[in-house]
């Protein structure tokens, strides 16, 4: 059986491959290499897919390699949400330059469509919202269609009879392939209405499943507000000192900030920034999990394809805006060690802690890793800190995007590039007026 351990070993065209390299998909992960050599040998492919395993690279690099061989063939990806739609388009997006092809986004935010762009259109991602009003409006290129992508099948099945008068607009000799989180065989089975018959493939990982009630898991909150926010996180630090921790963030630039934080309180912290090098971050992991204690600190979309051995601890500087988020971060590491997931929320927001065990149906414990206290599972705070940073937190600005004049923006960047952490850079006429 032929192994694939680079995306060249998969004998895409060279245009591809070179896209692939500009987008600095590196290696592929374990369910690339399962998913990629079926659909591109035009197979049906029902498959199971986490955050950060890869499946916007199952969707695209199939579907773009077909278009390359046959520009009159076109591709579509339906999603269940506007979030997964973009996020998608986000990956996608960073392969077409270099094929001189533009990949389309069309939510419920959208209230017009982009005809004259659609000969330049090898893919289009849809929500579902919008799709019924798509096909009607874009017969000429819905009847190109011999690639279809249905992500999130789990939440698309929800509107199960919606979603096959959509496909049923396609040919009946296109290629599907179907994600879900979570694959029964009620799932399987009703995927299979939207699938050739005789070229179906099944991919489910081998992994163990996080055991929620054998103690795999254990949740805990801390009660940190913004004054005492990042002295609530040192004292988790230094109370699991001989332990591998994850600290995970919003941004790659707020990342940045607690690492230069935890270096000025004699604490240290590895910045794994999407930015950087695949090889480069894994490197960091395989040191930290070697000498068995560290701290790792990263945006969750750095985590993207990582794998971290020997991880005993989890931490969230913020709370995700959906609790399913939330479930998947723990369930993406939990299957590898026994874990514990730590959320630092604010005292206005305590009732997420009978949330969270009603969610979970098990027990959340609080956490009150306060200097100078001992608790039942808690131990005090020791070594020396930094007083003349107790009491700083995240600035305001950086959870607000940053409005910026050209000029400035030249300032900043002399060469013409610029580069940042997470930051935004916005037109100034955009920007919000005063209150």
């Amino acid at each position: 059986m032929a192994e694939y351990h680079r995306f060249e070993d998969f004998g895409l065209s060279r245009k591809l491959q070179e896209a692939v390299k500009e987008a600095r998909f590196e290696k592929p992960t374990e369910l690339q290499q399962q998913v990629i050599p079926l659909a591109l040998a035009s197979k049906d492919v029902i498959f199971e897919a986490r955050s950060g395993m890869g499946k916007s690279a199952c969707f695209s690099i199939p579907f773009l390699q077909h278009w390359l061989r046959d520009r009159s063939r076109t591709g579509l990806i339906l999603t269940a949400s506007e979030g997964a739609a973009k996020q998608m388009n986000k990956v996608i997006s960073r392969l077409c330059p270099l094929l001189k092809a533009r990949v389309l986004k069309f939510t419920g935010q959208d209230d017009y469509f982009y005809p004259e762009l659609l000969g330049k259109a090898p893919l289009v991602i849809l929500e579902l919202g919008v799709a019924d009003r798509f096909m009607r409006r874009e017969k000429e290129y819905v009847s190109h269609v011999q690639s279809l992508g249905l992500d999130e099948f789990d939440e698309l099945l929800k509107h199960e009879d919606q979603l096959k008068a959509i496909v049923s607009h396609l040919g009946a000799d296109r290629q599907t392939l179907i994600c879900a989180a979570t694959l029964t065989e009620q799932l399987v089975e009703r995927s299979r209405w939207f699938c050739n018959p005789g070229r179906v493939e099944k991919v489910q990982l081998a992994r163990r499943e996080a055991r929620w009630s054998d103690d795999q898991v254990k949740l805990y909150v801390v009660i940190a507000n913004e004054e005492d926010k990042f002295d609530r996180l040192t004292d988790l630090i230094r109370m699991w000192s001989d332990s591998v921790v994850l600290i995970v963030t919003h941004s790659d630039r707020i990342s940045e900030h607690i690492v230069d934080r935890l270096a000025s309180n004699r604490l240290g912290g590895e910045l794994l920034a999407y930015s950087m090098q695949l090889d480069a971050k894994q490197a960091i992991v395989d040191k930290v999990a070697q000498q068995g204690h560290g701290v790792l600190v990263g945006s969750e979309a750095a985590m993207n394809a990582l794998t971290i051995p020997k991880l005993q601890h989890l931490i969230s500087w913020e709370l995700p805006s959906q609790i399913d988020h939330y479930c998947r971060r723990i369930d993406r590491f939990a299957y590898q060690n026994p874990l514990s997931a730590t959320v630092l929320v604010p005292g206005s927001r305590q009732g997420v802690i009978r949330l969270l065990s009603s969610h979970f149906n098990c027990q959340v414990e609080r956490l009150d890793p306060k200097p100078g206290r001992q608790e039942a599972g808690t131990l005090a705070s020791e070594g020396p800190t930094d007083q003349t940073d107790s009491g700083k937190n995240i600035p305001e600005r950086f959870h607000k995007p940053v409005f910026a004049k050209p000029e400035e923006v030249k300032a900043l960047a002399p060469e013409g590039v610029v580069k940042t952490l997470g930051s935004k850079f916005s037109p100034a006429r955009k920007q919000c007026k005063p209150e």
